[in-house]
């Protein structure tokens, strides 16, 4: 992370950002516990996955956050990302289906290209919008809400 922000400042910077921003959700990430920076690919593709198929992903979006960056579980193993998935109630048959499909990198680096994405995180919203970076949990709120009533 130093080489990719530019040094060890940069990172204790970015993650007192992060911390600061959390703490107003009542959350408290635990960066010095996570050994290693895992693949969002698998994550990333579930969710895309069980979309398609019209699942509410809401709560396994809120879990895979949870794990990653409360828990510090390894969200980038796909038996993690399996009991994360029925943690949050999602049906077993749906979520064995779409982690045994490989993952969609090209499709999921298309669509980061398309909307621009160049941080993390990123929210993509219809496929077309994206928001970057840590943002208060209001702006992300009234942003979805914005574009459902679009849809409306």
């Amino acid at each position: 992370m130093e080489r990719k922000f530019g040094g060890a400042a940069a990172v204790d910077a970015l993650h007192r950002r992060l911390d600061a921003e959390a703490a107003h959700d009542g959350l408290s990430f635990r960066f010095a516990a996570m050994r290693i920076r895992p693949s969002t690919l698998y994550p990333h593709a579930l969710v895309q996955r069980l979309q398609a198929q019209d699942v509410d992903v809401l709560a396994l979006v809120q879990r895979i956050f949870r794990a990653h960056f409360v828990e510090a579980r390894n969200i980038g193993l796909p038996s993690e990302l399996a009991a994360i998935a029925l943690d949050a109630g999602l049906p077993a048959a749906e979520v064995r289906e779409a982690l045994e499909r490989a993952p969609l990198r090209t499709e999921l680096d298309h669509l980061a290209r398309a909307v621009g994405a160049a941080s993390v995180p990123i929210f993509i919203i219809d496929r077309r919008l994206a928001i970057s970076g840590a943002q208060p949990s209001p702006l992300l709120a009234e942003v979805i809400a914005g574009r459902a009533g679009k849809r409306a």
